[in-house]
C-alpha cells in the first residue's frame, strides 16, 4: 500500500533540477495529497493537455467564446477520402493550434481512417517553444453519437 501511494504521488514531489516554464491545472482536478491544493501539469504535459482540449472542443461549445476550438465533429460523418477529408482535418487542426496555443508549433499532422473501429486516428507532431522538445499526441475520433 505504501509503495503504491508513493508511485501515485510521485508527480507532487519537488525536485530542484526541474524548472517550470509552463503550468496548468490538471483537468481531473485531483487534489495534491500533501497540500490539498488542486494538482497541476507542468511543461510538456501542460501543453499536451492544452492541445488535446483545444482540438476536441467544438465551435459554439464554449459560452461567450463561440470561435474557440476546432470543428472536427463535422468531418466525422462524411465519406472519408484520404486526400480530401484527411487533408481538411489536418488543416483545421493546424489552424486551431496556431490560433489558440502559442506555446506549441505544429510539425506534422497525420490523419488515417480506421474502418474496423469506425473511427479516425489523428497523430499530431509538434514542438514546444522554450523547452526545445518534440512531442506526439495521438487522438482517436469516434463516429458515435
Amino acid at each position: 500500500m505504501a509503495t503504491k501511494r508513493l508511485l501515485e504521488n510521485e508527480e507532487y514531489k519537488q525536485n530542484s533540477q526541474i524548472t517550470t516554464v509552463y503550468s496548468d491545472f490538471n483537468h481531473f482536478f485531483k487534489a495534491n495529497p500533501f497540500t490539498g491544493d488542486i494538482g497541476r501539469k507542468i511543461n510538456v504535459e501542460s501543453v499536451k493537455q492544452s492541445i488535446r482540449n483545444i482540438v476536441l472542443t467544438n465551435k459554439y461549445e464554449r459560452l461567450r467564446n463561440p470561435d474557440f476550438g476546432s470543428n472536427l465533429r463535422r468531418f466525422l460523418f462524411e465519406n472519408y477520402n484520404e486526400y480530401r477529408t484527411g487533408e481538411e482535418i489536418g488543416r483545421e487542426i493546424v489552424r486551431t493550434i496556431e490560433r489558440y496555443e502559442p506555446r506549441a508549433e505544429v510539425i506534422n499532422v497525420n490523419v488515417t481512417n480506421d474502418e474496423d473501429s469506425n473511427s479516425i486516428d489523428v497523430q499530431i507532431k509538434y514542438s514546444i517553444r522554450m523547452v526545445d522538445s518534440e512531442e506526439t499526441l495521438n487522438l482517436k475520433l469516434y463516429r458515435v453519437r
